[in-house]
């Protein structure tokens, strides 16, 4: 009951609000300086943090070279888990978002803006145009890519099947992919839970996946590599 109270109270309305501002401020900055979006970004991740309760240990850093850019796939458990990732990954995050997202007033603005990087979905040919598209604003800005290849958060905590398009996006863009895994993060807050508890999480990182010399061919044999590596990250 007290962890429901403190989250309805709390902890919700201050992360919404913590979010709003990133927003805003984010927005502005996209106007003046774009240099100074990636540290507000990385210090809104760390106040979700520490608001939600997350006390976070970190492996694996040694296996990330900030100098280059990467898709990032992860095992996804909670909505925690991509303010671990971007506050404890020393890269330029975005996100691999809808393209209907950007279509929202200001949340549109400050996503094209800030260059998070649409997708469209409607229909094969057209994920695949978009997809190719995405690659070259990643190759093009230096920026590495968030992507969660499950598709959604896991009900039950285990891992679910790939789907292919993370390791498409890294072949055609020629982009490594850097395999990572989140523990624990469900237990701050459930994939279908609104109550938040303060918990002991994890972020292991792997060993990149070099992508050069493949082509969209191996994009099956890619994505079942990388959902074995999640899954040994997973196990350790």
């Amino acid at each position: 009951m007290l962890s429901y109270l403190r989250s309805v109270l709390f902890t919700i309305p201050l992360s919404f609000l913590t979010t709003a501002v990133l927003i805003w401020i984010s927005y502005l900055l996209a106007f003046v300086d774009k240099r100074a979006i990636d540290p507000i970004f990385r210090f809104w991740a760390g106040c979700i943090l520490r608001i939600c309760g997350a006390r976070p240990t970190v492996s694996g850093l040694d296996n990330v070279d900030p100098a280059r850019n990467y898709i990032v796939v992860s095992n996804h458990l909670s909505l925690i888990d991509s303010p671990l990732l971007v506050r404890f990954l020393p890269l330029a995050l975005r996100f691999i978002a809808k393209r209907e997202l950007f279509k929202i007033p200001v949340m549109g603005g400050y996503m094209g803006r800030t260059g998070h990087v649409p997708i469209d979905r409607s229909n094969p040919r057209a994920a695949l145009a978009s997809m190719a598209a995405a690659a070259t604003q990643l190759r093009n800005t230096g920026k590495s890519a968030l992507i969660y290849p499950e598709g959604t958060r896991s009900i039950d905590g285990r891992l679910q099947e790939f789907k292919d398009g993370a390791a498409l996006l890294a072949i055609r863009g020629g982009l490594p992919v850097l395999p990572v895994a989140v523990i624990a993060t469900n237990k701050v807050l459930p994939s279908k839970g609104v109550v938040i508890r303060s918990a002991d999480v994890e972020l292991r990182v792997g060993q990149p996946v070099e992508t050069a010399g493949l082509s969209t061919k191996d994009r099956d044999t890619l994505t079942a590599d990388l959902h074995a590596r999640v899954a040994a990250l997973l196990a350790q």
